[in-house]
């Protein structure tokens, strides 16, 4: 679903590595290591949404994380974190890095959340609300993804 939805935007890749890792529980900091050394000219930058950064500490590693990767942040609406709420988990010069990866402009709109919700509603009603593209819609129905969501009445 990421190359549908990357497909046409230069400079985007979608990378298979955590499936070719196959690590259980799988942490990011463990597969951007691995990345790393698959990459090593290359610069890492983990995109996250503004819901993920509010709970980046409960992560695995999430000191290293923060301390050795670039960590960018797409601000989802009603999602915006501060530098108050970030001073409870980090450092002063953490919390600086991590509002400094704060991203402003125009994004895909979508989420995991909002892919399933999405799901959810075409089960009950067979109308799609938009946020995900047709390509992506049609490669959902066509295999079958999400069918364990089921809408409560």
């Amino acid at each position: 679903m990421v190359k549908l939805l990357i497909k046409g935007h230069p400079g985007l890749e979608a990378c298979d590595i955590e499936s070719r890792l196959a690590r259980c529980p799988s942490y990011t900091y463990d597969v951007l290591s691995e990345l790393e050394k698959e990459r090593p000219d290359e610069r890492l930058q983990l995109l996250i949404g503004s819901d993920s950064l509010r709970q980046l500490h409960t992560w695995g590693h999430a000191q290293e994380l923060a301390e050795h990767y670039e960590i960018l942040t797409w601000p989802r609406p009603d999602e915006q974190v501060n530098a108050a709420e970030l001073s409870k988990f980090w450092t002063a010069r953490q919390i600086e890095k991590l509002l400094n990866g704060v991203l402003f402009g125009n994004f895909f709109e979508i989420s995991s959340t909002k892919i399933r919700n999405n799901v959810a509603k075409w089960r009950k009603t067979g109308h799609i609300n938009s946020g995900i593209t047709p390509r992506v819609w049609e490669y959902i129905r066509e295999k079958q993804l999400y069918s364990y969501i089921v809408e409560k009445e």
